[in-house]
């Protein structure tokens, strides 16, 4: 699992989105609380990106390992 820290309220009420390395939105989590917990363990090794979006806005963008 990730434990996504909002450290800007501006970010609360917003989504975050996993992609994986050829684009594909493999999962999308609203980010409704300061610290949430998003369980990964479904996701397979690799290299994906993220998008945090708030009001149709992009707010910070990453990538994370999953190994």
């Amino acid at each position: 699992y990730v434990i996504v820290t909002l450290k800007d309220d501006a970010m609360r009420g917003g989504y975050l989105e996993l992609y994986d390395a050829l684009g594909k939105l493999v999962m999308k989590e609203l980010l409704n609380e300061e610290k949430v917990v998003i369980k990964t363990n479904t996701l397979e090794e690799g290299i994906y990106m993220y998008k945090v979006i708030h009001k149709g806005q992009i707010l910070k963008t990453g990538r994370m390992i999953r190994n």
